[in-house]
């Protein structure tokens, strides 16, 4: 599912001083014993159940390539994003915050940002705006496809019939 966010739960203070930092997926295998202060989850049975327990998804990434996987689940999950540019590979980003320059900025941002509920409801209608028009192209693609093949196969099946 996506949306339905508790609307009290671990916001932010000034300084990061309420957020709680999960990590989940294979990610964890490669933290220190003690990776404060990330709380590793390790591997989940279902996104949906980590993704239910966030208020706010965080991809620093800066390297790779195509979608980042992360960035398309959290706009799909309709959850509020901070995102490096590189993260956005390939997805319409709707806000300042889905385009920060590097892993430094994204911190800078987590630590000095008041993540207040209309923030937070911001960047979740940015990432709902943002799951909208990437699936809208996704469409558009897929039916220029089809069109194209439909035109170029037409000829040929006729030609198979008439032959």
């Amino acid at each position: 599912g996506g949306g339905g966010r508790p609307q009290g739960r671990g916001r932010a203070q000034p300084g990061g001083a309420r957020l709680r930092y999960l990590l989940a997926g294979s990610i964890c295998r490669r933290l220190p014993t003690d990776p404060a202060p990330f709380h590793p989850l390790g591997l989940v049975d279902h996104v949906d159940r980590f993704y239910d327990q966030v208020d706010l998804v965080v991809n620093p990434m800066t390297v790779g390539t195509g979608l980042k996987i992360k960035s398309v689940e959290a706009v799909f999950q309709g959850l509020p994003l901070i995102a490096t540019e590189s993260a956005m590979v390939g997805l319409p980003a709707r806000h300042p915050l889905h385009r920060l320059d590097s892993p430094e900025t994204v911190a800078s941002c987590l630590l000095d940002m008041p993540f207040s509920d209309r923030l937070l409801s911001e960047l979740a209608a940015a990432s709902r705006d943002c799951a909208r028009a990437y699936a809208d192209q996704v469409a558009r693609a897929a039916e220029r496809l089809i069109a194209a093949l439909s035109d170029r196969a037409a000829p040929i099946r006729r030609a198979a019939l008439h032959g």
